[in-house]
């Protein structure tokens, strides 16, 4: 079972769950659409976080293209407005092991409200993707060995002991770590904020192809960057904002995207053109249609990209 499917069948175990303990609670629990006391706020997520919201994002702008743009929107404008106060590199988002700067940016910004609610609505755009410290709201919570009190607002007419009989025992068996360790080998890991997951990217959108015709427009190019991604890998997904990154530095060069999923004969195609082997995620720089460069996995980063494009071009 990949990374998805065992995550996909962890957050279905703690919904159901948060489920079970939301029907106990009663009264006591008072959380409802509108109710934005724990999206105030950045925060700290983890990688798997990271992954759970791009995936809910990239399903909602399938389903509701304008709402979708609207959380990016929200989410690079509070990137402008955090500027160089934020800890940790402004181009991945990876937050700074400096514990206390990374507190003190929290506290100036805890009046920010998080970019995947929507300001009319008061309803959070990406639920069922949103990550699992946002689930332990309200509830009383034992989660990783501690037990986390209930929302300030719920359980306000609760005995001590009704409190205990509704705390939800999430991921006891510490799957979320499991997961997070297999994502780690070789892959970017750091934590960041939620700005950053749905935020961050070029303006300037890769450009797919398709076709035959559109793949020999690509050997027409004087110069070309072709990324081939693969939308089940989680190392794909990493080496995609790479190459975003870097075309947010560059983007006078064109970047091209093949769906390895979906475009299989184009990615063979590719393969037999360039006689570079196949592989995913896989970066090809071109120079006249001639291979300049190729990595792949963890070799595709913005930096890599950047210093093996052929003399006269970085």
């Amino acid at each position: 079972m990949n990374w998805e499917a065992r995550d996909r069948e962890l957050l279905a175990e703690v919904d159901r769950e948060l489920e079970d303990r939301n029907r106990l609670a009663g009264t006591h629990l008072v959380c409802r659409i509108g109710c934005t006391e724990c999206c105030i706020g950045p925060f700290a997520i983890n990688r798997l976080d990271v992954l759970r919201l791009q995936r809910g994002l990239s399903l909602l702008q399938r389903k509701a293209p304008d709402r979708a743009l609207a959380i990016v929107d929200r989410a690079r404008a509070q990137l402008a407005q955090f500027g160089p106060a934020y800890p940790g590199d402004p181009l991945s988002g990876a937050l700074s092991q400096d514990d206390r700067s990374v507190e003190a940016f929290f506290e100036q910004f805890s009046h920010v409200a998080c970019p995947v609610l929507d300001p009319v609505s008061g309803r959070c755009e990406l639920y069922s993707a949103r990550p699992l410290s946002c689930r332990t709201f309200g509830l009383p919570v034992h989660l990783g060995g501690e037990d986390l009190d209930p929302c300030r607002l719920c359980f306000t007419a609760a005995t001590a002991g009704e409190i205990d009989a509704c705390r939800a025992c999430l991921d006891p068996q510490g799957r979320e770590q499991q997961l997070l360790v297999q994502l780690e080998r070789g892959e970017y890991n750091e934590e960041t904020i939620i700005a950053f997951a749905v935020g961050a990217g070029s303006d300037e959108p890769m450009r797919e192809i398709t076709s035959e015709q559109d793949l020999e427009k690509v050997f027409d190019e004087p110069l070309a960057v072709v990324f081939k991604h693969s939308t089940r890998c989680p190392i794909s997904r990493t080496a995609q904002r790479e190459v975003e990154l870097f075309l947010n530095k560059r983007p006078d060069i064109p970047v091209y995207l093949v769906d390895v999923i979906r475009d299989r004969l184009i990615s063979r195609a590719l393969a037999t053109r360039t006689g570079v082997r196949h592989e995913s995620p896989q970066t090809i720089v071109l120079r006249r249609g001639a291979v300049a460069w190729h990595g792949s996995h963890y070799q595709v980063t913005a930096d890599a990209i950047r210093h093996n494009m052929p003399q006269g071009t970085v």
